[in-house]
Order: C-alpha cells, then sequence, then structure tokens
C-alpha cells in the first residue's frame, strides 16, 4: 500500500502568502506569511527563509503553487473576471513564486503550476474568496475556529487537499 504524500501549497504574493500542509485527509498546517523587510530583496529573503523551514519542516513530496493567469498590454482585464490587470502586482506575485519553486527545486520536490482561475472551477463557476474559505472550513472543521483565515490561506488549503 502507498504512504499518503505529503503535498504543500502555496498562493503566492508579496504582501501575504497563503500556505497549507496536507497529508491524506489531515491538514497538518495552513496560514499567511507576511514577508517582512524594508526592500524587495529583503522581503524575498524574508519569504525563501520561511519557506525553508515549512520544507524542512513538513518534507512535502509535492508542491502546488498558484499562478497568476497570463498578461497582455493590448487587453488588461482578466479575461474571466473582468478586474483590471497591474502589471506590477503581476511581477511581484512572479517573484514570489520564484522563490518558493526555487525551494521547492533546490529540495527535488516535484512542483505543478495551478492557473488561478482554471482550478477555482471545482464547483462548475469560478469560486471568489468567502467561496474558498466555505470550502476550505467544509474541508477541515478546525479552521472554523481559527481567529484570523486569509483568503490566501482558504485557496492554500483547498489547492492542496485537491492535490492529493
Amino acid at each position: 500500500m502507498q504512504q499518503p504524500k505529503t503535498i504543500i501549497a502555496f498562493d503566492p504574493g508579496l504582501t501575504d502568502t497563503g500556505v497549507a500542509v496536507v497529508r491524506s485527509d489531515a491538514l497538518l498546517f495552513s496560514g499567511t506569511l507576511r514577508p517582512k523587510g524594508e526592500g524587495l530583496a529583503e522581503r524575498l529573503g524574508d519569504l525563501m527563509e520561511k519557506t525553508e523551514i515549512l520544507f524542512q519542516t513538513y518534507e512535502p513530496e509535492k508542491c502546488e503553487i498558484e499562478v497568476a493567469s497570463h498578461f497582455s498590454y493590448s487587453r488588461s482585464r482578466d479575461l474571466w473576471t473582468g478586474k483590471e490587470l497591474n502589471i506590477k502586482d503581476l511581477m511581484k506575485n512572479g517573484y514570489a513564486t520564484a522563490v518558493i519553486m526555487a525551494v521547492a527545486g533546490r529540495r527535488n520536490v516535484p512542483t505543478e503550476e495551478r492557473n488561478a482561475h482554471t482550478w477555482k472551477l471545482v464547483r462548475g463557476r469560478n469560486m471568489g474568496k468567502d467561496d474558498m474559505k466555505r470550502l476550505a472550513c467544509s474541508l477541515f472543521s478546525s479552521l472554523k475556529e481559527k481567529k484570523r483565515f486569509s483568503s490566501h490561506e482558504a485557496e492554500a488549503v483547498c489547492m492542496a487537499f485537491l492535490g492529493r
């Protein structure tokens, strides 16, 4: 019988990075990383350090990372939501994603990128932030008791669970 895999999932961002670790049907950890530092390099370094600690602590066998949809200068609106896209925010998200991928790569952990809008169609429609929180709480009832539960954390929880 195959051992259950430990999955770590990230909803990356330079301000808030949601993270969850799931093994089989058990939520081992979930939270929101908030990188500290004055400038970009310091914040990325702090994110890398925190990510390395998570990989060392939980020894995941698979990493799931949410990636932003494409960006087009000629059409600066998201195709799914119609929301305006900001190239600076997408770049910062990309930096955070690269840091997480680098940590996974150094540890030889297979990484799967999940398009932000494709994976959220799990219930036949594009799920919003509140939908993600409800779904995460329905998967793991212990999350209902958390005082601070960000939408980034909820997305990571859902991705980790779906990635099993």
